[in-house]
């Protein structure tokens, strides 16, 4: 059922320490077992960008070392 309705919002700031989310990646250039403790939303980007080998620069985000295999 839908209704009416005022405000709302649409996410947070990745900023705010309390606000954390699952990553997971799968599949071919993915090394199986591969674990990041702690993986910011700015370094998605950098490790789709090698996947799909297009040149991307990512000023803010960063490639883990040991996620893809070469």
């Amino acid at each position: 059922m839908l209704r009416a309705a005022h405000g709302g919002t649409h996410g947070f700031m990745n900023d705010e320490p309390q606000m954390f989310t699952g990553f997971i990646a799968y599949g071919a250039g993915i090394y199986k077992g591969a674990v990041i403790p702690e993986m910011g939303t700015q370094d998605v980007a950098p490790l789709v960008a090698r996947l799909l080998g297009l040149e991307f620069p990512c000023p803010d985000g960063i490639l883990y070392p040991g996620l893809i295999k070469k």
